[in-house]
C-alpha cells in the first residue's frame, strides 16, 4: 500500500508539473528553481503543497527526551545539520512550554497543543507517558488531529510499560517508528484542468503526428 500511494503521489506531482512546464507560472517557477538552487519539480511540488507533515516526535513528558523521532524522506536532504538535530528541537518545544507557564501563570497541567512560525505548524498530542510532536507545513485538516490521538493511543496500549519505566534506552521503543510513519501525510492540489498554452500544444504536437502517418500511409499507396 505504501508503494502503491507513493507511485500515485509521484504521478500526480508528475502530471501537475507537465501542466505548468510551459504557463506563464512555469516558467516564474523555473526563475525560481534557478535563483533558490532547487529542482523545478521540488518548487513545483511546495507551491501545489495543502500540507505535509514534515517531521514526527515521541517525547518523554517529564524529562522532555526524545524517545524516537522520524523524518520525510523529501525534506531530509533540505535540513541543514542543526535541524536535524531533534533532541535540540524537543528541549526547544520543552524549553518554550516552561516559558509560557512561567511568564503567563498558567496552570501547570495546562499545555501547549500547537506552535504556529510562517507557513509551519508543530501540533502537539499528550498522552499519559508520552507526547507526540508533527511539525506540519500548509494547512493540515481536521482529520490529522485524529490520526495523531489515534497514534498516542496505540503507542500507550502497546508500549505501556515501557513509557512507565523508562529508563532512558530509545532502543526499548523502536517498535513505535512504524507509528510514527504512518503520520508522515501530505496532500497535493491538483488541478482538473490543463492550462490553455500546454492543451495547446499537445494539441500541435498530436496534429503534427497524424499528418506525418497519413503522409506516409498516401507515399506507400502512390508506390
Amino acid at each position: 500500500r505504501a508503494v502503491r500511494e507513493s507511485l500515485t503521489k509521484l504521478m500526480q506531482q508528475t502530471s501537475y508539473a507537465l501542466d505548468h512546464a510551459f504557463s506563464l507560472r512555469g516558467w516564474r517557477w523555473r526563475i525560481e528553481a534557478l535563483s533558490t538552487g532547487k529542482s523545478f519539480s521540488e518548487v513545483v511540488l511546495l507551491h501545489s503543497l495543502i500540507y505535509r507533515v514534515e517531521q514526527v516526535f515521541l517525547i518523554h513528558p517529564e524529562s522532555g527526551l526524545l524517545l524516537q523521532h522520524v523524518i520525510s524522506p523529501q525534506v531530509e536532504e533540505q535540513l541543514s545539520e542543526e535541524a536535524k538535530d531533534a533532541s535540540m528541537v524537543t528541549s526547544m518545544l520543552t524549553a518554550i512550554q516552561d516559558f509560557v507557564r512561567d511568564s503567563f501563570r498558567v496552570e501547570s497541567k495546562a499545555a501547549l497543543d500547537s506552535i504556529e512560525v510562517g507557513d509551519l505548524k508543530v501540533w502537539l498530542e499528550r498522552g499519559p507517558q508520552a507526547v507526540l510532536a508533527c511539525v506540519i507545513r500548509g494547512t493540515a485538516p481536521t482529520e490529522l488531529r485524529d490520526l495523531l490521538r489515534q497514534t498516542v493511543e496505540i503507542i500507550h496500549r502497546n508500549y505501556i510499560d515501557v513509557l512507565r519505566n523508562f529508563s532512558g534506552d530509545t532502543d526499548d521503543l523502536k517498535g513505535v517508528r512504524p507509528y510514527l510513519e504512518a503520520c508522515l501525510q501530505s496532500q497535493q492540489r491538483v488541478e482538473e484542468s490543463r492550462s490553455r498554452l500546454s492543451t495547446a500544444l499537445l494539441g500541435i504536437v498530436l496534429l503534427v503526428s497524424v499528418y506525418s502517418v497519413a503522409s506516409g500511409t498516401l507515399r506507400e499507396r502512390r508506390w
